[in-house]
């Protein structure tokens, strides 16, 4: 009762914030849907629509079959799982803690199993780092891709470990591969719509942000000269993700704490995480070696830029907040209405 209680004096008060400071809530509103409709949209819908065709047609396993034994000798990982953990690492941060949910409630893999999984099943994947990062924020694809391999070595250092030191197993699965015009279809509308929920929640989250003062916050210690430019988008970036996309493109001394800030996905992630998982699992352990994940995806990020950014390492850039520099305004309002078209107007007859 005093759980209830307590959650109805959270919404309530959050009410009056939003109502109070609703001028704020609405300038944050409007600088998130600019970062959805020019970087999140362009850069994650074509990707997550493929993603989510291999999963439908069971592509994603006959992808992993040449690799299933080296994966077993070098990281030590099952046969039934390794395909989880390549559509994890390449789909986005919900995809992995959801199929690892489904294999669990299909009694392919069992709690314990998922529990260890799931603190290398987690990554934004190339579309967000090397597309929306790399290209949108630096114009430097390199650089997406030396945050992308940063996680996903991490990931498979944690893979190595975990599996080595628990007694983690997985069923295998000999689905049927199939694909139609109907998987296509399906595929294009659920890319559609879980996009849509994302730039809903993103939305939201930043609303939220200003009218807790969050923003106001951050924006005062700039002020006073206490955070750089740089270190209050990072900031930023731990309750909502997009807010990296705030970075100037010359700060390429931030691109490690980006890393590690792409490896935590943001408090709004995180939210969307526990929504996913539905009580399936728990992710206890998930969280207890997180800070130690986020340490080596800064260290590995950091060494690789040594090595393959070393003229473009200039301290953190500070100056006025930029959230885009390209413009993809009109095209993704075009795909934004075919969407909605798609999700809830699907069998409409458009042609005789």
């Amino acid at each position: 009762m005093k759980k209830k209680q307590l959650l109805a004096l959270s919404a309530a008060a959050a009410a009056v914030l939003l109502t109070v400071f609703s001028e704020d809530a609405a300038k944050a509103s409007l600088q998130a849907t600019e970062r959805c409709i020019n970087m999140i949209v362009p850069s994650l819908f074509a990707f997550m629509a493929i993603s989510e065709l291999i999963c439908r047609c069971s592509l994603h396993e006959v992808i992993s079959k040449p690799f299933d034994r080296l994966a077993g000798f070098l990281f030590g990982m099952p046969k039934g799982l390794f395909s989880v953990f390549l559509i994890s690492n390449t789909a986005g941060y919900p995809v992995g803690i959801n199929m690892l949910k489904e294999m669990v409630r299909s009694r392919r893999l069992s709690k314990p199993s998922a529990e260890a999984a799931a603190v290398y099943c987690y990554a934004g994947g190339p579309a967000y780092a090397v597309g929306v990062i790399g290209a949108g924020v630096y114009g430097c694809k390199r650089v997406g891709a030396i945050i992308f391999l940063s996680v996903l070595l991490t990931n498979l250092i944690f893979a190595t470990i975990i599996n080595k030191v628990t007694d983690i197993s997985a069923a295998e699965t000999d689905h049927d591969v199939s694909f139609d015009a109907y998987s296509l279809s399906e595929s294009v509308t659920s890319a559609g719509s879980s996009v849509l929920k994302m730039c809903a929640v993103i939305i939201f989250f930043s609303a939220l942000s200003s009218a807790l003062r969050i923003d106001a916050l951050i924006e005062l210690l700039r002020e006073k000269a206490v955070l750089t430019h740089s270190w209050s988008v990072l900031i930023r970036s731990i309750i909502e993700i997009s807010n990296i996309t705030g970075l100037h493109s010359s700060a390429y001394g931030a691109v490690p704490f980006a890393a590690a800030a792409v490896g935590f996905g943001g408090i709004c992630v995180q939210l969307q995480l526990l929504a996913v998982l539905d009580g399936a699992f728990s992710l206890k352990l998930f969280y207890k070696l997180l800070p130690l994940r986020l340490l080596l995806n800064y260290g590995i990020c950091r060494l690789m830029c040594r090595f393959f950014l070393a003229d473009n390492l200039p301290a953190m850039a500070s100056g006025d907040e930029i959230i885009v520099e390209i413009d993809n305004f009109v095209p993704s309002i075009c795909l934004i209405m075919m969407i909605f078209i798609l999700v809830f107007k699907k069998n409409w007859l458009f042609l005789k």
